[in-house]
């Protein structure tokens, strides 16, 4: 029996899954601690420095299943799956995996502040991506 084109591919049915789980875990960890969450995303560095186990490359196309996963489950769930759990969703999947960047931006847009995480891994955005009128957060200089 032949599977109609339709149908998604396994690799985009284990992204669903990873996916699933990983939005879940965020959002609890969101509503537990949000302060601490938020902080940890500006303090540590996310680029490849000892929270990847061996630097290693994954395609495009996963990224980008990856990317279609996250972000179409969190239109979807029963709760709120914004664009800092969407961030902690992939960090958890990409974290033992492959060298990623998170990047946090803040600013005013129509008179009231916003901010807004996303998430880049080789040059790909999984979560997100920039939003104009945000300057973009540096991460603090560590002092020695």
């Amino acid at each position: 029996m032949m599977r109609p084109a339709s149908w998604p591919t396994f690799q985009r049915v284990e992204c669903l899954f990873r996916a699933a789980g990983a939005l879940v875990i965020a959002r609890v960890r969101v509503e537990l601690d949000d302060q601490t969450v938020l902080a940890d995303l500006l303090t540590k560095e996310h680029c490849g420095t000892g929270r990847t186990r061996a630097a290693r490359q994954v395609s495009e196309a996963w990224l980008r299943d990856l990317a279609w996963a996250i972000n179409g489950l969190a239109r979807r769930l029963p709760f709120r799956a914004d664009c800092l759990v969407r961030v902690l969703a992939a960090e958890q999947i990409l974290r033992h995996r492959v060298p990623f960047e998170i990047h946090v931006g803040a600013g005013r847009i129509d008179n009231n502040f916003a901010a807004h995480a996303w998430l880049t891994c080789q040059g790909v955005e999984v979560t997100g991506g920039a939003v104009s009128g945000l300057e973009r957060l540096e991460r603090p200089e560590s002092k020695t």
